[in-house]
């Protein structure tokens, strides 16, 4: 602006267009004034979850004495397939990758909005 005298009011007014025009700023999305985005949720989907797999150990029987599955352990031994306790564990064992670590979309919502600070005094004037 140079240094020319510039009233309050004028001055205001040049700083609001000048947040106006500053719609961009490095690595910044542009944005216009009164735009609305964003979302409240996201729900993820297998392929943007991180790269990940478990490590399975699964209790069992060493030999079985119940024939139900429900509420039992596997057994290795005996004419029962169930045992009711359990007194070791099958091979260990991890489960394959899954998720493929993709980027998502996590902006708040939001409006972009311009707005005028009064510092001194009520702005604008109520007469």
């Amino acid at each position: 602006m140079g240094a020319m005298a510039v009233q309050r009011l004028d001055y205001l007014i040049y700083v609001a267009a000048c947040l106006c025009m500053l719609e961009t700023s490095p690595g910044l999305t542009p944005r216009n004034l009164g735009q609305k985005s964003g979302t409240e949720t996201n729900t993820l989907n297998v392929t943007q979850l991180p790269s990940h797999n478990h490590g399975v150990s699964i209790p069992s029987k060493e030999e079985g004495n119940a024939d139900v599955p429900a509420g039992n352990y596997v057994a290795g031994a005996g004419l029962d397939s169930f045992g009711t306790t359990t007194d070791s564990n099958m091979a260990s064992f991890q489960t394959l990758n899954a998720g493929g670590s993709q980027p998502i979309n996590n902006i708040q919502p939001f409006q972009c909005v311009n707005y005028i600070i009064a510092l001194q005094g009520i702005f604008p004037s109520r007469n």
